[in-house]
C-alpha cells in the first residue's frame, strides 16, 4: 500500500504521522521517498503487519549528506535502533536524505 504525506511536513510532524499510520492500519513502513510530482510531498509504502505486537515507534533523522549515514547507524544502535529505511524525502518544503530506524 503507498500512502501520499505533505511535504511541508516538519521531521517531528512526519514522524508522528507516519507512525500514527502504522499504529491505526496495523503496516509496517518499508520505503519513504519524494513524489516528484507538484507540489513536494513524499510517498510511503507499506506492508500489512499481521504481528500481534506493535511496531517500535519509528524514528526519523534528516542527514547532512550520504557520508553522515555510518556515524548516524552507529548512533542508534546505542540506542537499540535498526535502519528500517533510507532515502530522499521533503521535510518542511526542503528535500533531504533521512534515515528511519525502529
Amino acid at each position: 500500500m503507498e500512502k501520499t504525506f505533505d511535504g511541508n511536513f516538519s521531521r517531528e510532524e512526519l514522524e508522528n504521522t507516519l507512525n500514527t499510520t502504522e499504529q491505526l492500519e496495523f503496516v509496517r513502513l518499508t520505503k519513504l521517498q519524494k513524489r516528484d510530482a507538484s507540489p513536494p510531498a513524499n510517498t510511503g509504502t507499506f506492508e500489512d503487519d499481521d504481528s500481534p505486537d506493535s511496531p517500535k515507534p519509528l524514528v526519523l533523522v534528516a542527514l547532512n549528506g550520504a557520508a553522515d549515514l555510518p556515524a548516524t547507524i552507529a548512533r542508534q544502535l546505542t540506542q537499540k535502533r535498526k535502519l528500517a529505511c533510507q532515502g530522499q524525502a521533503y521535510v518542511s518544503g526542503v528535500e533531504k536524505l533521512i534515515a528511519i530506524f525502529r
